[in-house]
């Protein structure tokens, strides 16, 4: 039977069920309307039958449509102080793979907002990973104790471009701030997800809050954000910010071994798709750097070298999640 005349016989159908169920009540499914019979038929043709020639450009735009609703992943990046090239790997290797793109729904916190704010800003990722060789190899010479606020102020105004504030609003990048609470004893602190940022400026100033590891990124305990008052790093109270829009799987990206973090209560079980606990998979059941080195790199400058083999790392745990998800980011659903 041709395409055209399965549309006629389907129509057919339709009119006859729903001249029958207007004739007989009790031919109705309960709770449903004489309209039923119809729209189920056209639903069941819809699915098995391409559209008819002249529709079939309209349906196109319809699906394209649909396209920009709601994609399936996003991605949230975790603090990770000095352990940002992971990060960068990652994110390149899902970029790559068409993960990522212009409207991938992100999200960081501390390391993690840095980055977002790249991809945002279009920063290439060789860029990022030079400039991270920059600014370590500083800190490596000249010591890291109160520096590393300056260094990245000026690490962010040389990368990022002049209009990163409105780049970041447009996609609801987030990024996750501590808000100390002096004298609110049932709550210190509480967790800010910003996603609004009104100049370069406020994005920097943004970034530092999100990273103010007291006394190691910079000269005191705490860093004044806006109006919000003396803030930290957003890792005690939103270690992994939600992206926005809304998506159906964030996929949680963790610089360090997640299971440490398990084990005292900050994540949950499996509750971080990437991070370096994925090179158990790769190496026999060992980690090319165990939780205790990943913790020391965090806070201490290491060689050039190592900034590409944690990028190299960050590529291959990406490519291992990507290859268990199967899918690329340009599917999307309703």
């Amino acid at each position: 039977m041709s395409e055209q005349r399965l549309h006629q016989t389907l129509s057919w159908r339709c009119e006859e069920l729903s001249r029958k169920s207007r004739a007989n009540p009790q031919l109705r499914p309960k709770g449903s309307s004489h309209l039923w019979a119809r729209s189920h038929l056209k639903r069941l043709a819809s699915a098995m039958l391409p559209a008819p020639p002249g529709r079939r450009e309209q349906r196109a735009v319809c699906s394209e449509h649909k396209v920009a609703l709601q994609p399936i992943f996003g991605f949230s990046f975790s603090p990770g102080a000095l352990l940002m090239p992971y990060h960068v790997g990652v994110a390149q290797e899902l970029a790559e793979l068409s993960f990522i793109n212009d409207t991938t729904p992100l999200a960081g916190t501390s390391a993690g907002s840095i980055l977002v704010s790249c991809i945002a800003g279009g920063v290439p990722y060789d860029s990022m990973t030079a400039a991270l060789k920059e600014l370590i190899g500083d800190l490596r010479q000249n010591g890291t104790l109160g520096r590393v606020a300056p260094l990245l102020r000026t690490f962010l105004e040389e990368l990022l471009p002049a209009d990163i504030h409105t780049r970041m609003t447009q996609r609801s990048i987030s990024v996750g701030i501590t808000k100390v609470q002096y004298g609110n004893n049932q709550r210190p602190l509480r967790g800010l997800t910003i996603r609004n940022f009104y100049s370069k400026e406020d994005v920097i100033n943004a970034i530092t809050a999100s990273g103010w590891t007291p006394f190691w990124i910079g000269n005191g305990l705490t860093v004044e954000f806006r109006d919000y008052g003396p803030c930290i790093d957003g890792m005690p109270t939103v270690l992994f910010p939600e992206p926005a829009p809304q998506c159906s799987q964030v996929v949680k990206v963790c610089s360090t071994s997640s299971s440490i973090l398990t084990r005292f209560g900050i994540v949950e079980q499996n509750e971080v798709q990437i991070c370096p606990d994925l090179q158990r998979k790769r190496y026999n059941g060992q980690m090319k750097f165990s939780a205790v080195e990943l913790a020391l790199m965090a806070l201490n400058p290491y060689e050039d070298d190592v900034i590409d083999e944690l990028v190299a790392l960050g590529r291959e745990d990406a490519a291992i999640w990507a290859n268990s998800v199967g899918e690329c980011n340009s599917t999307y659903v309703d």
